[in-house]
């Protein structure tokens, strides 16, 4: 959170959280995948009044397979797209908004 970073000289953090169903379409090795799901955040008390706040989010992504066993599969994975959601610090001067976006992820998943 920049805007209270730029106050008090340290990052005040907060949790997020999502489920989301998830549709994907191989061809080869590649796996193509869009995800549309909820997001909730959870704000550091220190910016915000709020317990809980909902979104959503939806990403379109790629699978690269790395490994495809029988018993199991590796691949890395990376999906980019917008979030959603009305968070506003409204501790702190201005109200900025934090957590509405660009998300981006990535990583290694292991399917068995």
């Amino acid at each position: 959170m920049e805007a209270y970073k730029a106050t008090y000289r340290h990052w005040a953090t907060y949790r997020s959280f999502g489920a989301a169903i998830v549709y994907s379409a191989s061809i080869t090795d590649r796996v193509f995948y869009a995800e549309f799901g909820l997001l909730a955040i959870v704000p550091d008390i220190r910016f915000s009044k709020e317990k809980y706040l909902p979104g959503f989010y939806q990403l379109n992504g790629l699978e690269i397979l790395l490994r495809n066993k029988e018993n199991y599969g590796l691949c890395l994975y990376l999906g980019v797209g917008p979030s959603f959601i009305n968070a506003f610090a409204d501790k702190l001067e201005g109200n900025p908004r934090y957590g509405r976006g660009l998300l981006y992820i990535n990583g290694i998943r292991f399917y068995f």
